[in-house]
């Protein structure tokens, strides 16, 4: 999703470390990267742990984890629409 909301404001993509990704979708992602980095920053810490750690996260966590993701789709569904007009 950040990188649907860079490619599509600057024609880029993050290719560095994970934990830089925000900076760089803050950075050249507009105003819809503004508001999609701390999302990314609430998913980023799970990322390994629901990968390779065989305890499952917690409910709550996976909630608003799930509702973190949804909000980045609806920003990069907006910003990849307003491009295409």
């Amino acid at each position: 999703m950040a990188d649907a909301i860079t490619a599509a404001r600057a024609a880029v993509v993050w290719k560095g470390e994970h934990s830089q990704a925000p900076a760089h979708l803050e950075k050249v992602g507009g105003e819809e990267g503004r508001k999609a980095a701390p999302q990314l920053r609430r998913l980023l810490p799970l990322k390994n742990r629901v990968e390779y750690d065989p305890e499952p996260i917690s409910a709550t966590e996976a909630k608003a984890a799930v509702a973190a993701a949804a909000r980045m789709v609806r920003i990069a569904e907006q910003t990849v629409k307003q491009v295409e007009r």
